[in-house]
């Protein structure tokens, strides 16, 4: 069962990502906490629960979509094809 602190995480989260897409979408300065709530599908009130004014949502976003971008980087990279084999750093005494 959900609790109320992965509700609030959740919301923060939604809110996140929507300003991401309704930023993208239109010029920073077009953007509204009613668009941002309704994109999201939460409320008003939802927004300014997290962020005090709009312009607190700015530094927020944009480093919860370098953190994202950095993450994708992490786990969609194929590592195997990148390093080389390790060479064998032990000898056996045959080799010596």
């Amino acid at each position: 069962m959900p609790t109320i602190a992965h509700f609030h995480y959740h919301s923060r989260t939604k809110i996140l990502d929507e300003a991401h897409v309704v930023v993208r979408a239109k010029a920073y300065s077009a953007v509204r906490v009613k668009n941002i709530g309704e994109t999201a599908g939460l409320t008003n009130s939802s927004f300014f629960h997290h962020f005090a004014t709009p312009k607190d949502l700015a530094p927020s976003a944009a480093c919860f979509d370098h953190l994202r971008r950095c993450l994708e980087l992490l786990f969609t990279c194929d590592r195997s094809t990148e390093l080389a084999q390790p060479q064998p750093r032990i000898r056996t005494a045959e080799e010596v």
